[in-house]
């Protein structure tokens, strides 16, 4: 029997289409600066069900996408900046517990942003690079500073 030294990898993917709410560089006291979004996720019959996501940014295509926007990424739930409405590569879905203010359970969807399929902002069609899957994503592909 021959033995391959072969690394697999499985990660767990969605596309998604939804609202991106916020994208921001979050700059922890330990560790490299990462960019975060917090996405609003369509569901059902009309997109009636909302889902709330938290995801980091991981891939290479979508970190092309959000650096060329920079400047107008939006801030948050209720800004008065720009609607952006996407197309979503995910991976890594998980769901991470927290106790809220009051005390009580909660839970948030988290993920990795993968690729940004398709955008609009304000209606608008946005021209994004097509999205291939990244063998080798480095750190630094993986970076908007």
């Amino acid at each position: 029997m021959k033995t391959q030294n072969a690394n697999n990898y499985f990660n767990l993917t969605a596309d998604a289409v939804g609202y991106i709410d916020e994208v921001k560089v979050v700059k922890p006291r330990k560790g490299d600066s990462f960019v975060a979004l917090k996405a609003t996720l369509l569901e059902g019959q009309n997109g009636q069900e909302r889902v709330g996501i938290d995801l980091i940014l991981r891939g290479s295509q979508a970190a092309e996408v959000l650096d060329s926007l920079k400047a107008e990424w939006p801030q948050g739930y209720g800004h008065q900046g720009s609607t952006w409405f996407a197309g979503l590569r995910i991976g890594s879905l998980n769901v991470k517990p927290y106790l809220k203010r009051d005390g009580t359970a909660g839970a948030v969807l988290s993920g990795r942003l993968l690729a940004i399929k398709w955008l609009k902002i304000d209606k608008e069609d946005i021209q994004v690079p097509a999205w291939q899957h990244d063998e080798h994503t480095s750190a630094a592909e993986r970076k908007v500073a």
